[in-house]
């Protein structure tokens, strides 16, 4: 399980990946592209051994989507460190787009950590709405083992373009559920969604 301050951490690292990417432009203008060197210095960053090193070079990829860094991002995704797994999916979905989805499904399917598979369902949230499968696969996360994981996936599905249905599968839950902070989720998001009785 991840600490409360990890998920802080993740947030605001999330916040702050166009500013890492754009760390040493010359103008200093946001959504100026800095091309080559920052993305050989993110290469750089993602070859060093340290963790946290390769989780900074992961958001300053996601940022950059550079389409030449997608195999060492993929390299990532098999990482021994949850943190570096969980940002290689964020920036494999930024890079790849729609062709990073059979990955992402496997790593939500089958990777032991909550942490990845959180990322895993926020990295596939673009694409729940145009492909029936990728919404399916958030309504079964609903059921995931991990509470976190249910939290997340309970505030991605009651996004999805079919209002009812996502209604639906949040209450279903709603009766289902036992974890108190689960509980709280559901009844915020049941409370805002549309079709409310």
């Amino acid at each position: 399980m991840m600490p409360a301050m990890d998920l802080r951490r993740w947030m605001r690292l999330g916040a702050v990946a166009c500013a890492l990417a754009l760390t040493g432009a010359d103008s200093g203008r946001c959504g100026e592209s800095l091309g080559a060197p920052a993305v050989e210095a993110a290469l750089v960053r993602l070859g060093s051994g340290d963790a946290h090193e390769q989780q900074k070079a992961l958001l300053q990829l996601e940022a950059l989507r550079d389409a030449s860094t997608a195999d060492e991002v993929r390299a990532r995704i098999e990482s021994r460190d949850a943190g570096v797994r969980a940002y290689a999916v964020r920036a494999l979905a930024a890079i790849e787009g729609m062709g990073a989805v059979p990955v992402i499904l496997e790593r939500l399917a089958g990777d032991r950590d909550p942490w990845v598979r959180r990322a895993a369902l926020t990295a596939l949230e673009p694409w729940a709405k145009t492909d029936f499968r990728i919404a399916e696969t958030m309504v079964s996360a609903l059921n995931d083992r991990s509470p976190e994981v249910r939290m997340v996936a309970a505030d991605v599905v009651s996004r999805l373009s079919d209002a009812e249905a996502a209604r639906g599968a949040l209450e279903a839950r709603r009766r289902r559920e036992r974890h108190r902070d689960v509980r709280r989720v559901l009844d915020a998001l049941l409370d805002e969604a549309p079709g409310r009785p």
